[in-house]
């Protein structure tokens, strides 16, 4: 995933010459200015020496002029494993960084360091107003373009943050083994499993080791069948064995039908309940993936109506529906519901089972365009089928998110006249190529 952090100070920044100089210091520092390339390379290619201003370029003409009077286009810049974007904000300014999450934080060096071209370019009483003091800003405050209107969504509560111990992650993991699974299921139905009846592709041992299941001594009379007690351990069998007897046919425990049996712990019953395992998979993949787990809530219920993880961050909200089985059309028309009342950007079905076709055209019919794209849009919807898929479809999506939020932040410059979003497009996915 890609990692937006912002900052902003007091020091403002009154036309684009003050940028295009700073720009040209940081150059000087590996900053490779994009804005400023395009000039230059105009300029190089007419053998052109004089110095013209980023915003002639990108808004020469008079209407344009007139439309953008007074209101610095900003720069934006490329080093190594990270994108820079400068947005001058009346008597603020913003700077807002981007990478890949394995690569480390710059945005702290990147401030020094125009602070510093800032010192070496601009006129000192220019720099007596400047507050180079940066503050974090949420991704949240993002500055979208003019044309881009949302409605308001209904006020929810999220839920709660995700709440599990790392043994239940442990048994989650078991449980990832279809066999395991299906094993656990069938055993919470029928509440007890004699051992003779456990597939032989299960390591049962392992199970109880880890404590998904125990082991209990089931204790049957010879003469009716009847059950006479359960026994939670071999000691205690063997202890009451010849102490004991039925009280039909007089036998001791020790000479009755003695069964060996399996129930599930009170922590698997947890986890199979409303597929709590499938919350935890899923968190821990994103989490994995670099999403936060802050932004992450649980157990959304509102009027009865569930949502199983709701994601908040880079400005969208992101709803998963999650099914241990098959996801039908009957699954679908409530979770569209859901998703649209609750303000959702995007619906995310995740199934270990399949999307069925009807189901599945339904969704692509509500979703309209599913290309994450900036600007205004109608609620999309996505499928990730079939359990071994899972895992690499959370990155993908967790990537196509991230990749969203990096093309909004700078599609603001598609107001002055130059898109860049194309060119930051193709050096995401080299990026996401890089970490595969």
């Amino acid at each position: 995933m890609f990692v937006i952090e912002g900052r902003e100070t007091r020091a403002e920044i009154r036309d684009q010459r003050e940028i295009d100089r700073i720009a040209v210091e940081l150059a000087r520092k590996e900053y490779g200015r994009v804005l400023g390339a395009v000039v230059d390379a105009l300029c190089n290619a007419a053998s052109v020496e004089a110095e013209i201003s980023t915003d002639r370029i990108l808004y020469g003409r008079p209407y344009l002029r007139r439309r953008q009077e007074g209101v610095p286009v900003g720069e934006m810049f490329f080093r190594r494993q990270h994108g820079f974007v400068v947005r001058p904000m009346r008597k603020k300014l913003q700077v807002w960084s981007f990478r890949y999450h394995t690569s480390q934080s710059m945005v702290e060096q990147f401030c020094r360091d125009f602070e510093e071209a800032a010192r070496a370019t601009l006129d000192g009483r220019r720099l007596r107003g400047m507050d180079f003091t940066w503050k974090d800003i949420p991704i949240q405050s993002i500055g979208r373009p003019r044309y881009w209107e949302e409605e308001e969504a209904e006020e929810i509560e999220l839920g709660t943050q995700p709440n599990y111990t790392s043994e239940d992650v442990e048994l989650t993991r078991l449980l990832l083994n279809k066999n395991v699974r299906s094993f656990v299921l069938r055993l919470a139905q029928v509440r007890k499993a004699r051992a003779i009846d456990a597939s032989a592709d299960i390591d049962v041992q392992n199970l109880i080791d880890k404590g998904l299941i125990r082991q209990e001594y089931l204790v049957s009379c010879r003469e009716d069948s009847h059950t006479i007690s359960a026994l939670p351990s071999q000691d205690l069998l063997e202890q009451v064995g010849q102490e004991f007897r039925c009280p039909v046919c007089g036998r001791t425990f020790g000479e009755e039908i003695v069964q060996e049996i399996y129930v599930l712990t009170d922590r698997a019953r947890s986890l199979i309940s409303g597929s709590r395992w499938m919350s935890i998979w899923v968190t821990e993949l994103l989490l994995g993936n670099g999403v936060e787990r802050d932004s992450l809530h649980w157990g959304l219920e509102i009027n009865g109506e569930e949502l199983d993880i709701v994601l908040s961050m880079w400005g969208f909200r992101v709803f998963f529906e999650l099914k241990d089985r098959e996801f039908g059309l009957g699954d679908a028309y409530p979770f569209v519901y859901r998703v649209s009342r609750y303000g959702g950007n995007w619906g995310i079905v995740v199934t270990t089972d399949k999307v069925a076709k009807d189901a599945k055209k339904f969704l692509e019919e509500q979703g309209g365009r599913t290309a994450m794209l900036p600007g205004p849009q109608p609620v999309g919807f996505k499928t990730i089928e079939g359990e071994n898929k899972i895992p690499q479809g959370i990155s993908d999506l967790v990537n196509e998110l991230t990749k969203s939020a990096v093309l909004r932040l700078v599609s603001h410059f598609g107001e002055f006249g130059l898109s860049v979003e194309p060119v930051v497009a193709a050096w995401i996915d080299a990026r996401i190529s890089q970490n595969a």
